[in-house]
């Protein structure tokens, strides 16, 4: 970007790697949100409802400039030659909506913009990763283990579905361990 600021394939890079430090934020905010509501809850306070992650992002300095970057290399990218792929736009735009999500719609949006961006080329894997993290953020693990499986599919050696497809299978693990099964 240094050489050319207007390269699409590195801003798109560069935006997906922002938008994963941003989950990581988001995750780290959920934390300490959940320490605090357990130290409240052991003090008799009632509890509060739950943040959403846009709510969160927007009370905290980092998380609200890694969106606003995001949302930067997103604009930029609206603005890439024709031939740079817009499959990989709209996989940028679903993981921002993803872990933006504040509404259900959000959630459908996010899906929408996965199987679009994997219908115009069937190899992203980071779409493939979107969706199985969107099936684990609904609740349904099997859903996001065959995600990570058609991702496998696709590159047998891409590290992040065998880590998230094994995270998976463990949240089933754990699910079953808790009604007894």
């Amino acid at each position: 970007l240094s050489r050319d600021p207007a390269f699409a394939p590195a801003r798109y890079e560069r935006a997906l790697l922002t938008a994963r430090r941003y989950a990581l934020r988001l995750g780290e905010l959920q934390d300490a949100r959940r320490r605090r509501e357990s130290a409240r809850a052991m003090a008799g306070a009632e509890p509060r409802p739950p943040a959403t992650n846009r709510a969160m992002a927007a009370e905290d300095p980092l998380a609200r400039g890694l969106a606003e970057r995001i949302a930067g290399e997103l604009a930029a990218l609206e603005q890439a030659p024709a031939d740079f792929p817009r499959a990989r736009l709209a996989c940028a735009r679903a993981l921002l909506v993803l872990y933006s999500a504040g509404e259900m719609g959000d959630l459908h949006a996010a899906r929408a913009g996965f199987e679009e961006a994997l219908a115009g080329e069937p190899t992203l894997e980071e779409a493939y990763e979107g969706l199985a993290q969107l099936d684990l953020a609904l609740g349904d693990p099997a859903k996001a283990i065959a995600a990570y499986t058609r991702g496998l599919a696709v590159d047998r050696g891409y590290v992040p579905h065998w880590l998230g497809r094994g995270s998976a299978h463990m949240s089933v693990g754990f699910a079953l361990g808790e009604r007894g099964g």
